[in-house]
């Protein structure tokens, strides 16, 4: 497993307090979600390929795109099997609170600041720009930790 995927799983499974043997399914499906996207890389090189040939003949041919298209609709259907076998295995081994935490951190920021952030986002509003950081007081991404609201001079890309 490479750095990056084994951090954001190394968090994942913090943030959702997984035993051993849940982290191995958990690991093995996406593994296997990530070798199957692996298969469709190239399927964007034939795609730019094909759309600058139809654009570049003297003719527009409809026919070729059409192509591409049918390409594009077997590759996603075989991506949709993959996503909802590597949820459902996700889903088996997880609890109650696990299934109903991980939703949480799907439905919107918060399943992004679940992975690096700690649930530490920047915040604008009366007070003034400031992060806004977990019970923890940890600000995630860069290792600081602070109290909870601490005031900085501004984002981290700015």
């Amino acid at each position: 497993m490479r750095g990056g995927r084994r951090r954001m799983l190394g968090m994942l499974f913090e943030r959702l307090d997984t035993t051993a043997s849940q982290e191995k399914v958990i690991a093995a499906a996406v593994d296997e979600l990530r070798e199957a996207m692996a298969a469709h890389r190239g399927e964007l090189r034939r795609t730019r390929a094909d759309v600058a040939a139809a654009t570049r003949s003297p003719s527009f041919d409809e026919t070729r795109l059409g192509e591409l298209f049918a390409r594009h609709d077997e590759a996603l259907t075989a991506m949709r099997k993959e996503v909802v076998g590597a949820l459902a295995k996700v889903h088996a081994v997880l609890d109650d609170r696990q299934r109903e935490r991980l939703a949480d951190m799907m439905e919107g920021e918060g399943f992004f600041r679940g992975f690096g952030g700690r649930g530490a986002h920047w915040e604008q509003g009366e007070g003034g720009d400031h992060w806004d950081r977990d019970e923890r007081g940890e600000r995630g991404e860069r290792g600081e930790r602070g109290e909870r609201g601490e005031r900085r001079s501004g984002p981290p890309w700015a």
